[in-house]
Formats: C-alpha cells, structure tokens, sequence
C-alpha cells in the first residue's frame, strides 16, 4: 500500500467531508466559567519578562558567539544561539500567533512576526493554516500540519532536524507568494482577502534574507549568517525532537485526540 494523498483540498478532503470529520464535534471537557476565565487570563507584565529572558539569552549567545568566533568554542556557543533562535522560537510563534501571550493584541503580533522569522514561516498563511490545524488536527486533506506523516522514508524527517525538507519548502512558498503566486492547497485554507498580507509578508522576509547575505559578502565572513538566516537550520533540530513527542504516532481522521 502506497503513501496516501495528503494534499489540502485533495481527494482526501472530500473523503473527511463525507465522513464528517470536517469542523467536526471534537470533546469538549466541561470547565466551569470561573476556572475558565482565571485560565484565559494574559498579562502583558508575565509575558514581557518572559519574551525578554529569551531574547537576553540570546543577545548573551550572540556576544559570546562572536568573542569566540574562529575558535572551537564557537562550536557549542552557536548550538545553544541555534536552539535559541531555530527551536525556542516556535513556542514563542505559537502563543504570540494565538494571541494568548500578551493581553495587548499589537505586542502579540509583533513577537509572532519576530518569531515566524526565526522559525522560517510566512506569517500571515501560517496563521490560517495553524486555525486549520486546531479545527481539523490530523484529519488527512484538511490539515496541513500533519508533521509524521504514513510510509514516509525516515531519512527525511533526519533531514527534517536540519530543515533540510521544511525550511526549503518554506523558501519557495516566499518566493510563489512575493510573485502574488498563491498554491490551491495554501487557498484552501486561506481567505483570499487575506493573501495580500501574505505577498507583503514574503517580500519584506526575502529582503531581510537578501541583506543578511550581502551583509555577509561585504564582510567577507560567515558570521551574520550563523546569526539570522542559518539558525532557522542548524538550530531546528530541538524543535524537531519535542514535535515527535507531540505528534507523531497520533491517529489520522479521528477526533478524539
């Protein structure tokens, strides 16, 4: 038995429909209104100190990264810069996408577009597609976030721990959508008011890349690249391993996750 089409929008999709796994009836566990309202509380102070150690991580990281740049030492500096910016990111990503870091919406915004950066993912279409993972998880045609998914070589998700699959994909997506050319898969899940966000989004990313590589070539040096660009790489590997303990083995088409 072969792979199966996991295609957003392909035949697959209809399949869930018919079956009525589409915006299905998930469990909902009761809670009551109070304990809900104290687990839904944001607090702009608790989420700024937290946003703030994380980039005082790195901003120590980086510092040491460059005193010891040209040395062996840089070797286990840069890992821990890596993790920091290509896996710590995406938890950053996550909430901040979700608005529930900070309770003031702008704040949460500018840490998810800092962080999409860091964690390589065009902001705007990411954000529809994470809705669509949480409406319709692991449910084939429809998510398209199935991370692990059935019969596929394990030589790629070891790839996967460097980007190789994920970050290059990401790449030409910036690369249709700064052209204004949006895949069907990414229109089914997307609203089309949405997709000029999407073209704006990709073309100032592509530039920020663009200037960290000629920032590169006029110094004649690696280094600016191993500090923005080359993290979202050598750095995904952590992210990675927690995505398996999260994701992998769950079953398809099902809603009781």
């Amino acid at each position: 038995m072969g792979m199966r089409d996991y295609t957003v929008g392909g035949p697959s999709a209809a399949l869930a429909a018919e079956r009525g796994l589409v915006d299905a009836d998930w469990f909902k566990p009761k809670i009551e209104r109070d304990v809900m309202r104290q687990l839904m509380q944001r607090n702009n102070l608790w989420a700024g100190l937290h946003i703030a150690s994380w980039l005082a991580a790195l901003v120590l990281f980086g510092w040491l990264g460059h005193q010891t740049w040209g040395t062996w030492w840089a070797i286990p500096v840069f890992v821990v810069y890596g993790v920091l910016y290509g896996s710590m990111s995406d938890s950053r990503w996550h909430e901040c996408g979700h608005r529930t870091a900070f309770r003031t919406k702008w704040l949460n915004d500018v840490v998810y577009y800092i962080a999409s950066f860091m964690v390589f993912r065009e902001p705007e279409s990411w954000r529809w597609s994470h809705a669509r993972h949480h409406s319709d998880t692991i449910i084939v045609g429809r998510d398209n976030e199935i991370s692990f998914k059935r019969r596929v070589p394990v030589f790629r998700y070891v790839l996967e721990t460097v980007g190789v699959m994920g970050v290059l994909a990401e790449f030409m997506k910036l690369l249709r959508n700064a052209f204004g050319v949006f895949p069907t898969d990414q229109r089914d899940y997307q609203p089309v008011e949405t997709l000029n966000i999407s073209k704006w989004a990709s073309r100032a990313y592509l530039l920020v890349i663009a200037a960290v590589f000629a920032l590169s070539i006029g110094l004649r040096s690696f280094e600016p690249l191993m500090y923005a660009v080359l993290p979202s790489f050598y750095g995904r590997f952590y992210m990675v391993v927690l995505g398996i303990t999260q994701h992998a083995g769950l079953a398809e088409d099902v809603i009781d996750h």
